[in-house]
Order: structure tokens, then C-alpha cells, then sequence
């Protein structure tokens, strides 16, 4: 079911788009009079402006006459302004019903048309947009619908709807408009993902996407006029513009050709992969807009969790990167007084060397330990060893003293966790603190069991609790939520899941 546009609105139309190509005709061979035909494009194209009439062309007028309009038509020309939902459509004109008659480009009009549209929650489609766009919307939907191993949560998939974007709503008819709109298909699934899982989050106006998607032999297509598509992206900014792997060398030629700044590597290709989703994922990973380091703690969560799904690498690189500080006083505000305490008599910490080393870094920081004993499971030529002491390297940690704990029985694990306590700790001036947390459970286990008597030297034990990301197959922690808790010797609850 359509709605209707409410008040009046521009209709463009193919007798829209004749009239438009007049005007540039007039624009290339009659300069004299281009400050007159820009204003008559404008008339046109009402708001639709910005996105059809070349950024040259607008700053024309707005250096050249009062009305604000035109400043603001000329800004948004060269950046789009982010948008929940948004979804930027781009048209090679020929698509819209008309031929350039052999021109490779007029100094009126960009390279490609621009359609802004955005989805709704709660809406049906807008009537007044192309009746190919909206036949793509509903592909979308089909799409996700059909396929398994998307998050569930947010608005169900029926009840969103594709509009104009919110600058547009209700001032354009464009229901009339011929065009093509299959390579819009990665950009509206991109958007309807976004604003079904990250309703409030904008989408990332710099991050453009020209592509199709053949839903029968499951494969990204290539598409027409990718070199004035790339133009037009370049045109507002764009850092990244994703294309089918068919065009990929042909964009990357456009962006050399058309651009003195930008990089050819500005352009990546859509790789098809086995599914749908695992396709559309590297997308999603860069259409969402990534908040600043100084961004609330509740605003870093949620693109967090947004992006935990989708790419572990980037999410932990955003983790360590956004997150971390704010973690870091998290945990220092919740310690109880007697490890706060401890924390002031900087103490040595013990803790494995494991995957999660970034463990090591948050114990180190909250505790402000002074000395890393390094315990490393399996010896120090295994790859988790490598792996954690070079990372170590780059956490400002002084080198730490390394003490490896064969991978062996349990009588030579408690064994070495004797020695450890006997040759290297009662070397060490002041107190210990051993982190339970990470590594394996059964060198944990004989580090408590292995305590000398009179707990000499004097040695505490922590263990880091936290909850879980809401998200099914994602095994993550909850930033914000960890704890570090006292563990007695005598109580320990080393088997946590």
C-alpha cells in the first residue's frame, strides 16, 4: 500500500528532464547567460537541486544573488548531510530517459542524477517516488526476508517504507520519472539494514554504493555508467565508493581520469560471497557513521554493538581504540575500598599471556601496577605467546619478566606454580596481584593452590566479571559492565562460563 505526498510538490517528469537538457545545451554554448539558466534549473528542480545541478553551477548563483536558498543549495551540493535510513540513489542520465547527444558531460548538470531517499519504520512506501525504485525497495525487503542469519531485533521487515529523504519529503513527485534503478540495490539494503538495527545512527553520506544483485544466481552484477557514478560520488566527497568486482578497474580508471586528490583506492569491489549477508557485511561495516573517541559512553556502546556482528577485527580494533578509557574508569570507580587501596601500592601483577591479552592492559591500567610477571602457558614459542608479548610492546608496559608454564600434568603445574611464587615473586619488593581471568583455568587453580603459607610474599587475587553482548554467536563482554572481584583462596569460582 502507497501513500500519498501531502501539500503540493515539484513534478519531474521526462518532460522535466527535456527541459533540463535544454538548459545545459544553453549552458555550454551561451555563457553569457548561465547566471539566468541556473536560476531557471533551480525553478525546475526546486530542492532536487543540489543532487542534479553541478556544485560549479550552483556557486554561480549564490555568489551572484541575495537569496539564501542558493548558498544552501551550493553547500549540501558538495556534502550530503547524514541521515537515519538514507540511502543516496545515483542515475547516469540516460537512465532517466535522456541521452547527453554525444556529451560527455554539461557544466550545468553533475555526471549523474542523485536520488536522496531514506527508510522509514512504521510506513508504507512514498507514491511519489519512481515506480522502478520502489519495485527495488521491495526486492530488498524480498531479500532479507528470504535469507537466514540476520539479527531479529528492531522494527519488523514489513512495516518499513521507502521515501525521500527528510529535506524532500512531500516537495517532490517524481512517480513519473523513467529510469533504471537496479545498480541502487546494495544502498538500499544497506540503508534498510541500518535503520532497522541502528534507528537513530546516520547513515555515512561519504560512503557510496553502486551495485546489483542477481537474486536467482546469487552473484553481484555489474553495472552501466560506472564512471559518471564514481564522478558524481567524488563530487560529494566521497571516501569510499564500493562497486561490482565487473567495474572495478574501469571505476578505479575514472577516479584517476576525474580526480587529482582522491586515490584510485577510494574504490573497493563488492565480492560476492556464498550468501547475501556475508556479502553485504563489508558495507554495513563502513555505512554507519563511526562516532568520535570523545563521544558519550553510551553512544561508543551502541556502535559497539552494531558493529560486533559484522567485522571482529574492526570491532576490536574500536574496542581498544574507544572504548578502553572509558572501561579503564569504569572498573577504578567500582573496586571496593580494600583493592582501591591496593591499587594506590602499586602493585606486581601475574596474569597469563592468552588471546585475550588485552586483559593484561585493563588490569595494568586499573590497578596501576608497577611490574608485569608474564605467564606464558605452553612456553614463549607458542603463537599466542608471540602474539601477546609483541602487542605488549605497544601498551607502554616495561618489559616484563616472562615465566613459562609447560603445557604438563597437574602434579608439574602445581609444581612450577610453586617455584614461581619461591624464585621470582619473594624477589620482588612490595605486593602481588594475580589476575585469574584470562589463560587456562587449570594454571589459575594452581596458582591458588601453589599460595605459600603465611602469604608471603604478600599476594592478592582478582578475577574480572562482566556480562555478554545481547547478540546470538557473538561471545563477547558488555563494555561497561566489568568488575573486578576478590577472590579467597579458599572460595574460588574459577569455573565461570
Amino acid at each position: 500500500m502507497l501513500q500519498s505526498a501531502h501539500g503540493a510538490a515539484r513534478h519531474i517528469s521526462a518532460r522535466t528532464m527535456e527541459e533540463l537538457f535544454e538548459l545545459a545545451q544553453a549552458y555550454d554554448s551561451e555563457p553569457a547567460h548561465r547566471l539566468y539558466l541556473v536560476r531557471e534549473a533551480v525553478c525546475l528542480l526546486g530542492d532536487l537541486s543540489p543532487w542534479w545541478l553541478a556544485p560549479d553551477a550552483l556557486d554561480l548563483v549564490a555568489n551572484s544573488c541575495p537569496d539564501p536558498r542558493y548558498r544552501d543549495y551550493a553547500r549540501l551540493a558538495r556534502s550530503a548531510e547524514p541521515e537515519p535510513g538514507l540511502a543516496l540513489v545515483t542515475c547516469v542520465w540516460k537512465e532517466c530517459g535522456a541521452s547527453p547527444a554525444g556529451a560527455d558531460h554539461w557544466g550545468l548538470l553533475r555526471h549523474g542524477a542523485v536520488l536522496p531517499v531514506r527508510w522509514y519504520a512504521g510506513r508504507s512506501h512514498d507514491e511519489t517516488l519512481p515506480q522502478r525504485l520502489l519495485e527495488l525497495a521491495d526486492a530488498v525487503l524480498e531479500e532479507f526476508a528470504t535469507e537466514k542469519g540476520w539479527p531479529t531485533d528492531g522494527c519488523p521487515l514489513d512495516e518499513f517504507g521507502l521515501g525521500w529523504a527528510s529535506a524532500l519529503s512531500g516537495k517532490i513527485d517524481a512517480r513519473s520519472l523513467p529510469m533504471e534503478a537496479e545498480s541502487a540495490f546494495f544502498a538500499l539494503a544497506a540503508a534498510l539494514y541500518l535503520a532497522r538495527h541502528a534507528p537513530q545512527a546516520p547513515s555515512n553520506p561519504k560512503i557510496w554504493v553502486s551495485a546489483a544483485w542477481d537474486p536467482n544466481d546469487r552473484y553481484v552484477r555489474r553495472v552501466d555508467g560506472i564512471r559518471y557514478k564514481v564522478a558524481t560520488a567524488l563530487q560529494f566527497g566521497a571516501k569510499t565508493i564500493f562497486v561490482p568486482p565487473g567495474n572495478l578497474h574501469e571505476a578505479r580508471k575514472a577516479v584517476q581520469d576525474l580526480s587529482a586528490d582522491a586515490s584510485p583506492d577510494v574504490v573497493r569491489s563488492v565480492p560476492t560471497q556464498n550468501t547475501f549477508a556475508a556479502t553485504l557485511k563489508p558495507i554495513l561495516v563502513q555505512y554507519r557513521v563511526r562516532p568520535p573517541a570523545n563521544a558519550p559512553f553510551d553512544e561508543l556502546k551502541a556502535y559497539h554493538l552494531y558493529i560486533a556482528p559484522l567485522d571482529r577485527r574492526q570491532c576490536k580494533e574500536f574496542h581498544a581504540s574507544h572504548l578502553f578509557p572509558h572501561i579503564v574508569k569504569k572498573c577504578v570507580e567500582q573496586l571496593p575500598p580494600d583493592l582501591r587501596e591496593l591499587a594506590e601500592r602499586r602493585p606486581v601483577l601475574v596474569a597469563p599471556v592468552s588471546h585475550s591479552e588485552d586483559l593484561i592492559r585493563l588490569a595494568w591500567r586499573v590497578f596501576n601496577c608497577r611490574k608485569l610477571v608474564a605467564v606464558l602457558i605452553g612456553g614463549k614459542d607458542t603463537p599466542a605467546a608471540r602474539q601477546g608479548l609483541e602487542r605488549l610492546k605497544n601498551w607502554d608496559i616495561p618489559e616484563p619478566c616472562l615465566f613459562e608454564f609447560p603445557e604438563r600434568g597437574w602434579p608439574e603445574t602445581c609444581a612450577r606454580a610453586r617455584e614461581l611464587y619461591e624464585q621470582v615473586l619473594r624477589e620482588l619488593d612490595g605486593p602481588v596481584l594475580v589476575d585469574l581471568t584470562p589463560g587456562f583455568k587449570v594454571v589459575s587453580l594452581a596458582l591458588l593452590l601453589a599460595r605459600p603459607a603465611g602469604n608471603l610474599p604478600e599476594t592478592h587475587y582478582v578475577y574480572l566479571s562482566h556480562d555478554w553482548l545481547p547478540l546470538s554467536g557473538v561471545r563477547e563482554p558488555a563494555p561497561g559492565s566489568q568488575r573486578y572481584e576478590r577472590v579467597d583462596p579458599g572460595q574460588a569460582p574459577l569455573f565461570r562460563a
